[in-house]
């Protein structure tokens, strides 16, 4: 298998004058598949380009993979490049591998890329396809399989032949857990004898809490998206958690786009930083778009309530699952509240920014804004990058009112003189009263701090026009 890569800042496809593939950021990555080619050379070349350091660091040095930058690939099937040019004028290409075969490996490709937790787009397969990009560098390298085959390191596949196989699983059904803690193979690529094996095996495995333990060494692993895979192809969720199961074909949007959530949850899970609460809160944050999901008269998908549906949904699993109680609390109360940061707008003033500190949990607000911004998986380009800074500005504000209030009172000098006049009242206990309220009314986003007194006045005569009535 033979891969050109460049890096870029932008490149897609279009298969005649429409676009069908289009990333940011990332690697283009022309493929073409050579005679002679297997799954170990898909998987070799899965791992080169998921993980090769051609991304600059803060230095400007090559020292950043695909897998730290979160960049997209957008990855183009190109029977030329195993093109011969060492006679004639004409480029010979007998090495490329015969269509239906180069079509089953290239497909093995993208699976492997995206099971790597990647986001992938690509071209259709044998089309006349026009591929725009901007080179970034220019940066350009070719993976080529053949040259690197006998110093191939990568141990995807454990000797998984099925007498062996027959009889771990009957003296020990649980090594299906392990194998997924422990890199697991590539499911797909074991026999149908083997891959039904392992799926009645997984029927017979009921045990919650040993799964717990499974998913807290796999969320927290480095490569937490193969374990996920590998445990839901194998049946684990089917037999033990089948909500997770039911996400696997469900779409996030019509059938013109087949995002589905399975899919994007993974993806989240990879994208989230290593901190256990989180990631569970990751795997299970839109577990509630099962039963939410309903078609619009125009095609749109929707999935209203799917946040608190979820939350629900989650604190039966917790208990399935023996979760400690303060640790489901608060991955429930995370997917109840994921969607949150994301309704954040620059149009927000003080106060609704303060209301949204005040109204969540202060322990928790960090976790909940690193689970806003993992759960943009956008592939449109800069798209994730603008959301992101949304949520990154949301953080600044919060931070910055957090301060200003720490340190100055939100009201102004001279507001008691201001308040007498306007209510025509001499010095005494009530003005006390009023000033205390108004603070409350300012710490709790309810009217905006820090402005002029003549403000004050007004909200006063607004929200309490008998000042009286706030002795009570």
């Amino acid at each position: 298998m033979k891969t050109v890569l460049q890096r870029v800042r932008l490149a897609r496809v279009s298969v005649d004058g429409k676009v069908v593939g289009e990333i940011g950021n990332g690697l283009c990555a022309l493929v073409a598949v050579t005679q002679g080619d297997s799954l170990d050379d898909v998987l070799m070349t899965a791992e080169k380009i998921s993980r090769l350091r051609i991304f600059n660091d803060d230095s400007g040095k090559f020292n950043l993979s695909l897998m730290d930058t979160g960049g997209g690939i957008l990855a183009v099937s190109n029977f030329t490049i195993a093109g011969d040019t060492r006679k004639g004028r004409r480029p010979s290409f007998s090495a490329a591998a015969k269509p239906d075969e180069a079509l089953e490996l290239f497909n093995r490709l993208i699976s492997s890329l995206r099971e790597l937790g990647l986001i992938v787009e690509t071209g259709v397969f044998g089309a006349h396809m026009e591929v725009e990009m901007i080179n970034d560098g220019p940066v350009t390298v070719v993976v080529d399989t053949t040259l690197t085959r006998r110093n191939n390191e990568i141990q995807r596949k454990p000797d998984c032949s099925k007498p062996e196989l027959t009889k771990l699983l009957g003296e020990y059904p649980q090594v299906i857990f392990d194998m997924a803690i422990e890199n697991p193979p590539d499911f797909d690529s074991l026999s149908l004898d083997e891959r039904n094996l392992l799926k009645s095996s997984a029927e017979k495995i009921n045990g919650g809490e040993e799964l717990k333990s499974v998913l807290d060494s796999v969320l927290m692993s480095e490569n937490p998206a193969s374990g996920l895979y590998w445990l839901q192809k194998c049946g684990i969720f089917s037999a033990v958690v089948p909500e997770l199961d039911e996400m696997v074909y469900l779409s996030n949007e019509d059938d013109r786009r087949h995002k589905h959530v399975w899919d994007h949850t993974v993806q989240v899970v990879s994208q989230t930083p290593k901190k256990l609460e989180l990631r569970w809160a990751a795997l299970f944050h839109d577990i509630g778009k099962v039963p939410t999901r309903k078609f619009e008269e125009n095609g749109k998908v929707t999935f209203y309530g799917h946040d608190s549906v979820g939350a629900r949904i989650f604190s039966r699993i917790s208990k399935k699952l023996g979760l400690e109680t303060d640790f489901a609390n608060n991955v429930r109360y995370l997917i109840r509240n994921h969607l949150r940061p994301g309704q954040y707008g620059p149009d927000w003033t003080d106060s609704a920014v303060r209301r949204f500190d005040k109204e969540l949990r202060s322990d928790l607000l960090s976790d909940l804004l690193e689970l806003g911004r993992a759960d943009i998986t956008s592939k449109r380009p800069g798209k994730r990058e603008d959301a992101v800074a949304q949520i990154n500005e949301l953080e600044r504000r919060i931070m910055e009112i957090r301060e200003l209030d720490a340190i100055v009172s939100p009201l102004p000098g001279g507001l008691g003189n201001a308040i007498m006049e306007a209510y025509n009242i001499t010095p005494g206990p009530i003005l006390g009263v009023i000033r205390r309220t108004l603070e409350q009314d300012v710490s709790s986003g309810r009217i905006d701090g820090h402005q002029d007194a003549s403000y004050y006045v007004e909200k006063l005569f607004e929200l309490y026009p008998d000042y009286r009535e706030l002795r009570k």
